[in-house]
């Protein structure tokens, strides 16, 4: 991992994200969701419901993603706006 926390280019970690990536569908996703319980097993108890919350709108996200990654489904960056001002904070502001 980078000191940013981001696995770096020929890492262990990203070559195993993007090869979760490349896999059927439901093989990716009983991956992501072992990877999800380990992560709510490692979270306080008291935030342990509310995360595992969270961390299913992010699986269901991710089925989507991996529904649709080949049908064509293309992110058209000429339609993407800027945010309105103020809308976006500096993390020291935060």
């Amino acid at each position: 991992m980078s000191s940013a926390g981001v696995p770096r280019v020929g890492s262990p970690t990203l070559e195993r994200h993007e090869s979760v990536i490349l896999m059927e569908k439901d093989v990716a996703l009983a991956i992501v969701q072992n990877d999800l319980e380990q992560l709510v097993a490692l979270a306080d108890p008291i935030n342990q419901k509310n995360l595992s919350e969270n961390l299913l709108g992010f699986k269901e996200l991710f089925g989507r993603y991996l529904e649709n990654r080949n049908v064509g489904a293309k992110v058209e960056w000429g339609k993407i706006k800027q945010p309105p001002e103020g809308a976006v904070s500096d993390h020291v502001t935060l």
